[in-house]
């Protein structure tokens, strides 16, 4: 915990852009809120190396949820997020859920048409109950597919 707040996100999120062997960032308890997501964002589109993103108790509400959403729709190395104690609320977990449902399905589709059994992006994520729930939903639409995903 460093309350590194938005200055911090923005300095640390040029880091990310460019960093060819980071693969687990953890930001636990930083202060980073709305503000700072949306550096993280843009560093998630344009990193490919980074596995696993720890946002545990960062104020990130339903703004910052939909930045990060953003990201999801174009990172496919990112496969663990922890956004545990934040306050993104059903519209946050919303806009999440609506990424995850078109990466889960565009993935999907691409597994089935390459017989692949690579992981689907993102498929590890702790957050809220009710988002949890969608996700669980998405995955149940998508249960003909092999792959075995895990919350």
């Amino acid at each position: 915990s460093n309350a590194i707040g938005n200055n911090g996100a923005q300095a640390l999120s040029e880091a990310v852009k460019t960093n060819p062997t980071l693969t687990t960032l953890s930001l636990v308890n930083n202060l980073l809120g709305d503000s700072g997501a949306p550096a993280l964002s843009g560093a998630l589109k344009i990193n490919s190396t980074l596995t696993t993103l720890e946002l545990q108790s960062n104020s990130i509400r339903h703004i910052g949820a939909q930045a990060l959403s953003a990201a999801l729709d174009v990172n496919l190395t990112l496969t663990s997020l922890n956004l545990e104690y934040n306050l993104t609320g059903d519209n946050g977990a919303q806009v999440l859920y609506e990424a995850l449902k078109q990466l889960y399905s565009d993935h999907f589709a691409l597994l089935k048409k390459t017989r692949s059994e690579q992981k689907p992006p993102l498929w590890h994520y702790w957050g809220s109950p009710a988002f949890d729930w969608m996700l669980r939903e998405v995955l149940h639409i998508l249960a003909i597919f092999k792959p075995v995903v895990s919350l």
